[in-house]
């Protein structure tokens, strides 16, 4: 669960900003939308997927599709990130 205050910069502290961006592709193809998120950090990018099927005559919901296809993009992601971190962890020492 993300801190009341998640989001928010922090002043007065030595952490150091670490900038990352998120790089959303979409792609409309035979009535579906993918879109695909992006995270290059530390030397490895990690990828999420998402879909959405268009119907026909239905442009002016194609936003919308947009929307819902980055938002299961970055889903997926965030669980990849997850599973990556899990690995990350159980290869050192000591941790639990």
């Amino acid at each position: 669960m993300n801190r009341p205050d998640a989001g928010t910069p922090r002043t007065g502290s030595d952490d150091e900003s670490m900038p990352r961006t998120v790089e959303l592709v979409f792609d409309r193809h035979g009535g579906y939308t993918r879109a695909e998120a992006r995270l290059s950090w530390r030397g490895r990018t990690t990828a999420g997927v998402g879909f959405t099927r268009l119907r026909s005559g239905d442009r002016s919901l194609a936003e919308v599709g947009d929307e819902l296809a980055a938002a299961r993009a970055l889903a997926d992601l965030a669980n990849r990130l997850e599973s990556v971190t899990a690995r990350d962890m159980d290869r050192l020492p000591g941790t639990p």
